[in-house]
């Protein structure tokens, strides 16, 4: 059994990797590896910026300013009930957009959904 994925774009397609049971091995027929690379970063590049929920500016400005006080005494005042449908809340939308990044990465989609599945939970040990 061959198993292959290919990464294409308007220029060129690439042969990223080759798994052959038969042989046991992985075979990377890359032979323009810097090209290749670039077109793989820019993808991921591409992939985060369109999910990520805040851009850079944003990030930094509210690191600058600090924890809001207001919004610390609103959960301090909050019930428990509360915290946790807050919590989920958040969740929810942070493992949405997780999941959305993933599935714009070259290749992802093509993965069956139990393994996407299992890609997904393992990135949670890193």
């Amino acid at each position: 059994m061959l198993v292959q994925y290919s990464l294409a774009s308007a220029q060129s397609k690439f042969l990223l990797w080759r798994w052959t049971h038969d042989s046991q091995r992985f075979v990377a027929p890359l032979a323009d590896s810097d090209r290749f690379g670039a077109l793989l970063s820019t993808s991921i590049f591409e992939a985060h910026t369109r999910t990520s929920l805040l851009t850079r500016e944003q990030i930094q400005e509210q690191w600058k300013s600090g924890v809001d006080q207001a919004k610390l005494f609103s959960f301090k005042s909050m019930t428990q009930e509360g915290l946790w449908l807050q919590a989920a809340e958040r969740l929810t939308s942070m493992i949405t957009q997780i999941i959305e990044f993933a599935k714009m990465l070259p290749g992802f989609m093509k993965f069956l959904q139990d393994d996407q599945i299992v890609l997904l939970k393992g990135g949670e040990k890193t």
